[in-house]
């Protein structure tokens, strides 16, 4: 996992969310905390796997990343991201 969240989280001043963006090799996140004008960005960044690892391992290495996302953070909210396909268009808009 990586990404600009490697320092001390401050007090709580509003609310406290974190958006997931999913994929299997890439799953983006990022933390806001909202204030009185703008929100705050509290981190962002990327779990990644390996498409040589097994699928289960993946599957382990994108949970174990998003539980610690979560567990740093502590959202009151959380968003993920819907992924776009429709039956004509078989692969994802994305």
């Amino acid at each position: 996992m990586s990404g600009t969240d490697d320092v001390a989280i401050p007090g709580r001043p509003g609310p406290r969310a974190v958006g997931f963006d999913p994929g299997l090799a890439d799953t983006g996140y990022a933390a806001l905390e909202g204030g009185r004008r703008v929100p705050t960005v509290l981190g962002t960044g990327v779990i990644r796997t390996s498409a040589r690892d097994p699928l289960e391992v993946r599957l382990e290495a994108l949970f174990d990343g998003a539980r610690d996302v979560l567990t740093r953070f502590a959202p009151d909210l959380v968003i993920i991201e819907d992924v776009f396909s429709a039956p004509s268009i078989p692969r994802t808009a994305i």
